[in-house]
């Protein structure tokens, strides 16, 4: 389906379960910006986001691999912050209204806060990654992040820091 700037994207169930099982379906390349669909960025906003692993057509792929699908036009589209989209669910006034998001799965970000820092900084993570490890709470992994940007931004420059800092910051952030 065409996609304008405007139009706002959701992960699918697919999308959700690729990051959730590390898919290798998923191109690891697209991995962090299948992260940063949220039913609230558009295309345009994501396309300026992914611009060094493809843009528009980055954002294509995912829609071709059935791991995102078009939610509409911003501007267009009720407020639905905190739900957890599947691309087949039907809304009504009522489950909208009673829906909880959900809380988060502490072991899942500590997961990609660890596979993203190994990535990155390879043996020069093993510190960061003991810290991330110790976090029992989500306020503990916002911290241990915190100091993996940090880290990052001391070795990587601020791009690679500000970059870690997009993905992560809707996982990390209640």
């Amino acid at each position: 389906m065409p996609m304008s700037d405007f139009t706002v994207l959701i992960k699918t169930k697919l999308g959700r379960s690729a990051i959730a099982e590390r898919d290798p379906a998923l191109p690891q390349r697209l991995r962090p910006l299948l992260i940063m669909v949220d039913g609230k960025r558009t295309v345009r906003e994501l396309t300026k986001v992914a611009a060094n692993v493809g843009g528009l057509e980055a954002l294509e792929t995912l829609e071709h691999l059935g791991m995102v699908a078009t939610l509409g036009d911003a501007g267009h589209l009720p407020d639905l912050k905190g739900m957890d989209f599947d691309a087949t669910m039907r809304f009504d006034r009522a489950s909208m209204a009673a829906y909880q998001p959900p809380t988060p799965n502490l072991g899942d970000i500590r997961a990609e806060i660890i596979w993203e820092i190994e990535s990155l900084l390879g043996p020069q993570a093993k510190e960061l990654i003991e810290g991330v490890n110790t976090a029992t709470t989500l306020e503990g992994l916002c911290a241990a992040s915190d100091l993996c940007a940090q880290r990052l931004r001391e070795v990587k420059g601020d791009a690679v820091a500000d970059a870690y800092i997009r993905a992560f910051d809707e996982l990390l952030r209640p």
